[in-house]
């Protein structure tokens, strides 16, 4: 029974991981009860034809901030959600 149970926990695990970082942040911060990430553009460089944007990210109490660069907004909003969300189980770890 033991290793149905684990192997269960673990699949349930796998499908945690496999969401995109921007649903996994803000389903941490909707388990504590906190407002929804606000995104913001802070660059959009290069050419036309390949930009590159940064987009910074910022959730929790008191607020912190990530950042995120990729070559769509919302490659750079994924990053920045997984940087910011690293932060938090940092912190929260941390306590």
């Amino acid at each position: 029974m033991d290793a149905l149970l684990a192997g269960e926990l673990a699949a349930a695990e796998r499908e945690i991981e496999d969401r995109d970082p921007k649903t996994r942040l803000q389903e941490w911060l909707q388990a504590r009860r906190l407002a929804l990430p606000v995104y913001r553009l802070v660059a959009e460089e290069g050419p036309e034809h390949a930009p590159r944007y940064r987009i910074e990210c910022a959730a929790g109490e008191p607020p912190l901030r990530a950042a995120g660069e990729g070559r769509s907004r919302r490659e750079a909003e994924q990053a920045a959600a997984a940087a910011l969300l690293a932060r938090l189980d940092a912190d929260e770890r941390g306590r």
